[in-house]
């Protein structure tokens, strides 16, 4: 009986951490411009349906949110992979940014279907999609991108953004409400175990 009132208490008190560790989570707010050159499969840009290489990529002037530690000019390795958009076929991640001190990387990966339109009038494909974002010592968090692919002449830009506009929603009282059966149930279990 003692053994069996052990395990329970042992089992509510984990369970009780682990909802209060979640109930402390941060999530990702917050959006960042990019932009770079890209190469296409195609020189006519109506014809193209994916990039064969990406160069230049640099963070621009727009931050917000989670991603204000991101000041323009700052170096970083920034790697956006190269990607078609007809049919969908890229990498395990879209863009991925690594900063020169230790420890601190953001990264996006694709984690849905790519839309993608053709602008004719502007010479522009205005491709995008959802992804999942990560930060270090931030909870990985789903969010948008777009990318603007503008040629005018012979040169070919690209621009884009990644938006994480995500607010922390409360969970209805249900974190707190588990986690206050599970003390209320340690209690039980303890007096339980003290008359017997």
């Amino acid at each position: 009986m003692k053994t069996s009132i052990i395990k329970i208490t042992g089992a509510l008190v984990v369970a009780a951490v682990l909802l209060a560790s979640r109930a402390f989570a941060v999530p990702i707010v917050g959006s960042f411009a990019f932009s770079g050159g890209p190469t296409l499969n195609n020189a006519d840009i109506s014809l193209a349906t994916g990039f064969i290489d990406i160069t230049g990529e640099s963070v621009t002037g727009l931050q917000s949110g989670s991603y204000t530690p991101l000041p323009t000019g700052l170096t970083a390795h920034v790697d956006l992979q190269a990607f078609n958009w007809n049919p969908a076929t890229y990498s395990s991640y879209l863009m991925q940014i690594i900063f020169p001190f230790p420890g601190l990387t953001y990264k996006f990966v694709i984690s849905g279907p790519i839309d993608a339109n053709y602008d004719s009038a502007l010479h522009t494909w205005n491709i995008g999609g959802t992804g999942l974002a990560s930060i270090t010592g931030f909870d990985d968090t789903t969010g948008n991108w777009t990318l603007s692919v503008v040629q005018l002449g012979n040169s070919v830009s690209l621009a884009g953004v990644l938006d994480v506009n995500t607010s922390s929603l409360p969970d209805g009282g249900t974190t707190a409400l588990l986690l206050g059966l599970g003390l209320v149930g340690m209690s039980l279990a303890v007096r339980r175990f003290k008359k017997a």
